[in-house]
């Protein structure tokens, strides 16, 4: 497919769009048009160099994002996601967005979360994160799909 281009906070109508919940549920995981996104997703991650990528930040209202593996491995498609728990005290972390380009945000996450949700293939697929990055991202991703921002809830570095 093709690295497609980022929705950013600086476009009004981008923010607007990156702001807005994601209601679509994948229901066919196999559809064609499904499928390309999913490239599409994992091709402009891979380009920008980001740890994880939500459908909406290419302009795509469906409830899907990857994860790209720090291990080396294949980058994980999730679809429909749901947090099911959340354990450890949440912390404060430092992050960043590729649609909030060039600004760094402390935020507070839970240490661990179990997600459900299908895979590329459409199979049920559950997570339950091994390290606190992981955690972070997935919240991350997962807030895209609910139209929240770091600029949302975090707190601008050095203010």
């Amino acid at each position: 497919m093709s690295v497609r281009d980022l929705l950013t906070i600086e476009d009004e109508k981008h923010a607007e769009q990156l702001r807005t919940k994601v209601e679509h549920e994948v229901t066919d995981a196999s559809n064609e048009t499904i499928q390309g996104v999913i490239q599409d997703m994992l091709d402009t991650s891979e380009a920008q160099g980001g740890l994880g990528l939500a459908a909406p930040q290419i302009g795509h209202p469906i409830r899907a994002f990857v994860l790209e593996s720090r291990k080396g491995g294949e980058p994980l498609v999730v679809i429909n996601p749901r947090v099911v728990a959340k354990t450890g005290k949440a912390t404060s972390h430092n992050e960043g967005c590729l649609s909030v380009p060039g600004q760094r945000y402390n935020l507070k996450r839970a240490k661990s979360v179990v997600v459900t949700a299908i895979g590329q293939d459409g199979k049920p697929l559950r997570i339950k994160t091994k390290n606190k990055m992981d955690a972070f991202i997935i919240q991350h991703e997962i807030d895209h799909l609910n139209g929240v921002l770091v600029c949302d809830k975090g707190v601008k570095e050095n203010e």
